[in-house]
């Protein structure tokens, strides 16, 4: 068990925690509390988490710090008393009291739960609706595709191995399955089942079940194996459409379409074919040689992966196909199904999934990376191509998950000639990804670094420290929100900024945003101010339309003006929000766009 002061180190380097729930309690555990243990318990992969209590955030600084707690012994008892009896099985916290600042602070480890165990839920509210998960820094109500994940952790038949009611042997494709033993024997040549005969594959695979002396092929069968006829008539949506479209956003108008329907190993080749043809092709030329050669913008390892991953992971209980769509400047990949667990900035190393049976089988022809890895590849990917980093989104209530791909370099001709401009000092690709952000945007923070280098908050620490000593960057320490702006070596005026609620604000270049002058109207000034930290989302909307209606915004500057981080005013605030229309893009169809602002939308307008 961690201590106090790791723990709160750690809470205010990351802000929000997804292993860390601090709360002021210094009287009574408050409601939520129950909610918190419930998600720890449940959530796959992070090991449990840790109630901090006596722990309370400044809203000033943004850092957290220690309150106390007024009677440490009757929360111990309240938190043992609690875990015992409010949930579907007893639990056993680990409950530590330490002393930080002389101020009495209790320590609460919840641990995850064995697979046979959860789903953990209230007794009170029953299931599902008293079970949670961790999704990021909150504790959210288990969707019914999330109890079904439990259960089929805990050793139950999952869907994809599930028989098909009224289908036989006649539906299997045996060309299909002598595919399966060519790909098999490409990654293994060893394999045992190479011997094997159809019904023993199918059998060893889950693809088929033994019922009354008679095979019967399960859904993973058919999606894998079956006929294209078979697919038809039990599947009739489980297809994968390509669309090409001419503008930033589909307005039904369609170029060029393919539509692509048949056993998944067959698949999946000709659907990242089909994609590739399509991908723009640029100029490179290989180290020491003169001869030119043509590559396509996006690596071919990426879009297999993206297939595999729409295909592997989707809810194949919900009757939609996959959609891909190719806008002039990005790729988009849509499928049925949210991500069972919480995509982190290089992806989750965590792998679950609702549909072992098919992954087992992408994974031994080797048309999977290993379990895992694949959105991580992804990300590395891209970077390494010059491109700006994949978007990926995953919408628990209208259940799907996108991936997105710009098309476009991350360093334009204009940049790489500004960049050359710092040869002598020898800066690496992530610093000159750092200083280019910098140009752009005025200044970058730990968290933004992270998120456009994929390194760790040390390591973005170590970098930007770099470019402040080698007199490039300036360092304005605070806290949490520490960030960085350029020096006069850059050549770039940097942005002016302002003290909110003392939050440093920054801005666009030339513009001073005060709320004692006309950038922001007085009482949209007020609005801000009044901002805790404890306000309904309700409240942040109202307030993050107001700003943005004063001019477009950059995500990094709502989340200073409102006082939280940008991570969590993306996810919480600003993608629900265009996603119910209260903001647009100011950049259309480029959502990862360097340059994106906010805008009020159009429904807003229209009130």
């Amino acid at each position: 068990m961690r201590g106090c002061a790791e723990l709160l180190l750690e809470l205010n380097t990351f802000d929000e925690h997804w292993r860390i729930e601090a709360k002021e309690t210094s009287r009574t555990l408050g409601k939520t509390a129950s909610q918190t243990i419930s998600a720890f318990s449940n959530e796959p992969g992070i090991e449990g988490g840790y109630l901090l209590l006596g722990v309370s955030r400044n809203p000033a600084s943004g850092n957290y710090r220690v309150t106390g707690v007024h009677d440490p012994d009757k929360l111990q008892r309240e938190v043992a008393s609690l875990c015992a009896s409010a949930f579907n099985r007893p639990l056993r916290p680990n409950v530590q009291v330490c002393m930080v600042d002389e101020k009495p602070v209790i320590v609460v480890y919840i641990p995850e739960e064995e697979p046979h165990n959860k789903p953990i839920y209230i007794k009170a509210q029953g299931l599902p609706r008293g079970a949670y998960r961790r999704i990021g820094s909150t504790a959210q109500h288990c969707t019914d595709e999330d109890i079904r994940m439990f259960h089929t952790s805990a050793g139950r038949r999952t869907y994809d191995e599930s028989v098909i009611p009224g289908a036989s042997l006649d539906d299997i494709d045996p060309h299909a399955i002598d595919e399966y033993r060519r790909a098999r024997r490409a990654a293994n040549p060893h394999a045992p089942e190479l011997n094997w005969d159809d019904g023993d594959i199918l059998l060893a695979l889950k693809c088929a079940d033994k019922q009354d002396d008679e095979l019967i092929p399960t859904l993973a069968g058919i999606l894998l194996f079956g006929k294209d006829m078979a697919i038809r008539k039990y599947l009739p949506l489980m297809r994968v459409d390509y669309l090409r479209v001419p503008g930033h956003k589909w307005d039904g108008e369609i170029s060029y379409s393919l539509e692509f329907r048949e056993p998944l190993l067959r698949m999946i080749p000709r659907v990242i074919a089909g994609i590739m043809d399509d991908i723009p092709r640029c100029v490179a030329f290989h180290e020491g040689s003169v001869q030119r050669h043509e590559r396509p913008l996006i690596p071919e390892r990426v879009v297999r992966e993206a297939v595999v991953n729409a295909l592997m992971h989707r809810n194949y209980r919900s009757c939609g196909s996959i959609r891909i769509i190719r806008y002039p400047g990005r790729l988009e990949i849509t499928n049925p199904g949210h991500s069972l667990v919480e995509i982190g900035d290089e992806g989750s190393i965590t792998s679950v999934t609702r549909n072992p049976v098919i992954a087992a089988v992408l994974h031994d022809t080797n048309l999977a990376e290993n379990k895992g890895s694949g959105i991580r590849m992804m990300v590395q990917l891209t970077r390494e191509a010059r491109l700006s980093p994949p978007v990926f989104e995953s919408n628990r209530q209208a259940d799907y998950f996108r991936a997105a791909f710009s098309l476009h370099h991350f360093f334009s001709e204009e940049e790489l000639e500004w960049l050359r401009g710092f040869s002598a000092a020898d800066v690496s690709d992530e610093e000159a990804m750092a200083l280019v952000f910098v140009r752009r945007n005025g200044s970058i923070s730990n968290e933004q670094c992270r998120d456009l280098t994929g390194l760790d908050v040390i390591g973005a620490s170590k970098l930007l420290g770099k470019l402040r000593d080698l007199g490039f960057l300036i360092q304005h320490p605070h806290g949490a929100m520490t960030f960085y702006t350029p020096t006069g070596r850059l050549g770039v005026t940097p942005v002016c900024t302002t003290h909110l609620r003392e939050v440093e604000v920054s801005l666009d270049a030339g513009e001073t945003l005060s709320v004692d002058s006309g950038a922001i109207p007085p009482d949209i000034a007020r609005s801000i101010r009044m901002l805790g930290k404890r306000n309904s989302p309700q409240e942040v909307r109202r307030v993050i339309v107001q700003v943005c209606s004063v001019r477009p915004f950059s995500a990094g500057e709502i989340a200073r003006l409102v006082g939280r981080t940008k991570r969590w005013v993306l996810n919480s605030y600003l993608k629900p929000m265009i996603r119910d229309g209260q903001l647009e893009y100011a950049i259309p169809g480029e959502p990862n766009h360097p340059e994106q602002k906010y805008t009020v939308g159009r429904s807003e307008l229209e009130v």
